[in-house]
């Protein structure tokens, strides 16, 4: 189990590697990952640095694949070595055609080993300059269904208003829910 204290060490140390690998308030990075804890020290990490997130669905492959990256111009990917086959498979194509790099995270990869060395104290706020409520949170995508997927654009509010919306409902530890989109069902 991962504390809340460990979450937090861990999303600054991704944060100060951001600011340090020239990413900027309001630059785009894909997650390309499994559902698992660096997953969402990505995530945090990379909104403390004022990085836009693309959630690139983990089991999309190559031509679709490509598209969702690059339509929302991320400068960089950063996927699960779970997901290796499908980025390698890509990732010529993503640095040639898109300028786009790609980086592993997972079980000793050197980029995890490189972000063990940043600190764990936060970021300055000033690298988030610029961002508030209306700047673009991330980037989640339709399936694809009728075409390639498309981008759906989601503010820094949209994220706060459904994160906030746990607490009016008194969502706790012991709770089990699911969305379908417009309704959440909760089980206890």
């Amino acid at each position: 189990m991962v504390t809340f204290q460990q979450l937090d060490f861990r999303s600054n140390q991704v944060a100060h590697w951001a600011a340090d690998h020239g990413f900027v308030a309001g630059d785009v990075c894909a997650l390309y990952m499994e559902n698992r804890i660096e997953y969402v020290v990505f995530w945090l990490g990379l909104c403390k640095a004022g990085v836009s997130i693309a959630f690139i669905n983990n089991t999309i492959r190559k031509g679709p694949l490509v598209h969702s990256i690059a339509i929302s111009n991320a400068k960089m990917v950063i996927y699960g070595t779970d997901s290796s086959d499908a980025i390698e498979t890509v990732s010529g194509q993503l640095e040639s055609q898109h300028g786009i790099s790609c980086f592993a995270s997972g079980l000793s990869t050197e980029f995890d080993d490189a972000l063990g060395l940043y600190s764990t104290s936060r970021v300055d706020p000033c690298v988030r300059k610029g961002i508030h409520f209306g700047s673009v949170f991330g980037f989640v995508y339709t399936s694809g269904t009728t075409g390639l997927p498309k981008a759906v654009r989601v503010t820094h509010l949209k994220q706060w208003s459904f994160g906030a919306g746990y607490s009016f409902v008194g969502v706790t530890s012991r709770d089990v829910l699911y969305s379908s989109g417009k309704f959440i069902f909760r089980r206890k």
